[in-house]
């Protein structure tokens, strides 16, 4: 039986079309509109021609090629993702809300996910051109490389950008990063916090590095300096690998008098290492010490000490991301905003409070 043969062996008993079309004694158009369904007008009866077909096809091994046939039809009901990192950045912290999201607003719509990895220099290899020719439209995030670049040149159908910088020239859905951090730096100013240190880790130039870094910085700093504080803001760069002692041995090695009372932590996993090693160094949160970070899920709001965080509406990015591409496919000539910016929404929990006085500083 063909189903217990080696895989080599059933890729070689596998027939095709015209052959099938040969054993019936039939055109490859007739055995084409049988297979996928369709009325087959011939003296024998339709219905009966077309089970003869259909069980000469089965006979001899042969399995339609769904991707030619949709190709064929001019639409493969996929979307596809390009992206460029070495993984495709689906951890449950960050892009897995978002993309869960997105995909259950499309296979509701009758459409499926592609997930397409190009290399990250134009140059570095060849681009799956036929993979992203099948698809109807592309979303592409987190980062842009020359890679995604080149390949936008191939896709034929709508485009978007979900959570990235605009180096594309197509509509983007994106937080708003700006507010949020506002809101933060200003919740950390009205508790008395004088000395606040943005905690950046990461490594320039790799894959997971996200421009909100550098505008989340930005903002604080600039509402502490319209706060006339801007002496008392402070940056803090690491690598992504280095481990948290580092940062609380620096700490430690202040004065009482010079250490900051409050970080804001770019990435919340990272706030969270910082936390537990903060604790383990009997440093009290927050009584000694507030800590804030960017994004909401278990790891941050069940925290030993629940960390206060800008509420970054992953999911809700991808279900408006979706609502958009569709509508895109449906109405081809439609104009889109080119940028549709959702709100963040700080959330304030245990691990900020009011600045330690000079009498309390450890």
């Amino acid at each position: 039986m063909i189903d217990q043969m080696p895989k080599s062996e059933r890729r070689q008993a596998r027939s095709t079309l015209a052959q099938v079309a040969r054993a019936a004694g039939v055109s490859v158009a007739t055995a084409s509109r049988a297979l996928n369904g369709d009325n087959v007008p011939l003296r024998a009866g339709p219905a009966a021609r077309a089970n003869k077909i259909r069980q000469l096809a089965q006979k001899l091994g042969y399995r339609p090629d769904l991707r030619a046939r949709s190709l064929r039809g001019g639409a493969t009901n996929s979307i596809g993702v390009v992206y460029s990192e070495v993984h495709p950045m689906m951890d449950e912290t960050s892009y897995g809300p978002m993309f869960r999201a997105f995909g259950q607003v499309l296979e509701a719509a009758g459409y499926n996910l592609m997930f397409v990895h190009v290399p990250r220099a134009a140059t570095a290899g060849v681009l799956p051109a036929s993979m992203l020719h099948a698809v109807d439209a592309a979303v592409y995030y987190h980062r842009i490389t020359e890679g995604q670049i080149e390949a936008a040149r191939v896709v034929e159908g709508p485009s978007l950008l979900i959570n990235c910088e605009p180096r594309l020239p197509y509509p983007r859905v994106l937080p708003d990063d700006v507010t949020g951090a506002t809101e933060l730096t200003r919740h950390l100013i009205e508790l008395g916090h004088r000395r606040i240190v943005y905690l950046d880790k990461g490594r320039p130039g790799a894959d997971f590095m996200h421009y909100s870094g550098g505008l989340r910085r930005d903002v604080i700093r600039r509402v502490m300096a319209e706060a006339g504080l801007g002496a008392g803001f402070d940056v803090w760069e690491a690598d992504i690998e280095a481990p948290a002692s580092e940062i609380t041995a620096r700490y430690l090695s202040l004065p009482p008098e010079e250490r900051p009372t409050a970080f804001a932590v770019q990435y919340s996993v990272n706030a969270v290492l910082q936390l537990n090693d903060f604790l383990r160094q009997g440093i009290k949160v927050p009584e000694d010490l507030s800590i804030a970070t960017f994004d909401d899920h278990n790891l941050v709001s069940q925290a030993i000490v629940p960390l206060t965080t800008v509420d970054v509406p992953m999911a809700e990015m991808g279900r408006t991301a979706a609502g958009l591409i569709l509508g895109l496919l449906q109405r081809p000539n439609q104009r889109a905003s080119k940028e549709i910016i959702l709100p963040e929404r700080l959330l304030v929990r245990r691990s900020t409070g009011p600045a330690p006085t000079a009498g309390h500083r450890r």
